[in-house]
């Protein structure tokens, strides 16, 4: 007789995205006892292969629990049960009090209620204009031809820094794409729960998780009518992450970042078909499963999770929860992934020696009043930028560059910064002068 437990989120409670239950629609139980996003993934995937005797128990705060293999349906019943309430009991030592009971779900091969599922269906299109894409972010590709298309679904509070898809739109159009960063925000839903929901919230926020998948299905759907043919690409960050771990739609590669490696505990759902990357900080701590800093070797437990042969993993040096692709890991391993050509950032250079001018002696003042990692560049143009309280130093100057370049209307990510020969230098690092040179290593 066998017996499953799943503490159900805990590699999802690093990721700061702590998987509970949607709004019921017919489950005559306690308000706070649903079958959320992770025991309906646990029950359609894995639980109705199970053999033998079987039954799957759900409680408060989304916890679950289901058994198998038992001679008869009424110890697979109480073997349900108690693995259920062995989930609920470590949510309630995590989260604090929790009030309802575990319930049985399904007993065999048959549900014990009519409609337990909650919110748009599994893995289907949400209908609908695509509002979260008109209103989110895009970076279209204006040469010819289009070689593909990344989909960035972004984390739990929405798109954050419009900088942030601008730098990775940049990125991508110099490698010969087109990137979209749809808004899911923009689209009536609850409103957004980061971190650890409160029992009073954990409904919404799985209700938030499984409104995503819907949405992000009907993009791609939109998306493969719009540009047909071309491969597209769809990259999660953090709870995105989440949101993609979950996704089984027909593309030509996912990639993962700023969360753990499985849909709790079982393989993606992407199918065979889909390349997949993991990029993982090595002191990101919303990456669950690992010791910090995370190392290449344990980083390739992540393949254990997908169903694809073409998956590739790879660490992030001094990084925690932002990803940028001036970082040479990713830069490397991101363009190869999607089939671009790799390149790297050019290295240090001989500053130049040029007078600055009024407004650039004036911002550089300010800016030196300013602290944490810091950066300021400027060109003999007159152009400048500066940026403070970053959290790592290399960021801020290699952000500072980007931005003193895009300024001059330069995408410093293109072959044409590499021939025209991008003159942005960094005046001052972190208080001291600099040097250096952010071009594409020709």
């Amino acid at each position: 007789m066998l017996a499953f437990t799943r503490k159900i989120g805990r590699l999802l409670v690093t990721a700061g995205l702590i998987l509970s239950c949607l709004q019921e629609k017919s489950l005559a139980v306690e308000d706070n006892v649903f079958a959320g996003i992770a025991a309906e993934y646990h029950y359609r995937i894995k639980y109705k292969n199970m053999k033998g005797h079987k039954a799957f128990a759900i409680g408060p705060y989304g916890s679950y629990g289901y058994s198998w293999g038992w001679q008869n349906a009424k110890d697979a019943a109480k073997g349900a049960l108690k693995s259920c309430r062995e989930d609920l009991a470590w949510w309630q030592k995590t989260v604090g009090a929790l009030t309802g009971a575990c319930r049985l779900l399904a007993q065999d091969n048959k549900l014990l209620v009519s409609d337990p599922w909650i919110g748009p269906e599994w893995q289907k299109p949400l209908v609908g204009e695509d509002i979260p894409l008109l209103k989110g972010q895009k970076s279209k590709y204006a040469g010819t031809p289009m070689k593909g298309i990344v989909l960035h679904v972004h984390g739990c509070d929405g798109l954050g820094w419009e900088r942030y898809s601008e730098v990775w739109g940049a990125y991508f159009n110099a490698l010969g794409f087109s990137f979209f960063a749809p808004n899911s925000l923009a689209e009536a839903r609850p409103a957004a729960v980061c971190g650890w929901a409160t029992p009073a919230r954990a409904r919404d926020q799985n209700t938030i998780l499984k409104l995503r998948i819907a949405q992000t299905q009907r993009t791609i759907a939109g998306l493969k009518k719009e540009y047909p043919g071309l491969p597209i690409f769809v990259w999660g960050h953090s709870e995105g992450s989440v949101v993609v771990k979950f996704l089984d739609a027909e593309v030509a590669g996912i990639i993962l970042s700023g969360a753990s490696c499985s849909a709790d505990g079982l393989r993606i759902a992407a199918p065979a078909s889909a390349s997949v990357l993991f990029m993982l900080g090595d002191n990101d701590p919303h990456v669950g499963g690992f010791k910090f800093p995370i190392t290449a070797k344990a980083a390739q437990k992540c393949r254990n999770f997908t169903r694809s042969k073409n998956t590739k993993t790879v660490v992030v040096k001094n990084n925690k929860h932002q990803y940028w692709p001036w970082r040479p890991e990713i830069a490397k391993s991101v363009a190869e992934f999607i089939g671009a050509k790799p390149f790297s950032l050019a290295k240090s250079q001989p500053a130049e020696k040029f007078n600055l001018s009024g407004k650039q002696i004036s911002a550089k003042a300010l800016y030196q009043r300013h602290r944490g990692h810091k950066a300021f560049a400027t060109n003999a143009n007159g152009t400048f930028s500066w940026v403070s309280e970053w959290e790592f130093a290399e960021d801020a100057r290699q952000f500072t560059l980007y931005d003193c370049a895009h300024r001059d209307h330069m995408n410093v990510f293109t072959i044409d910064a590499c021939l025209l020969g991008h003159r942005c230098r960094w005046q001052r690092y972190d208080g001291e002068v600099g040097r250096g040179l952010f071009i594409l290593t020709c």
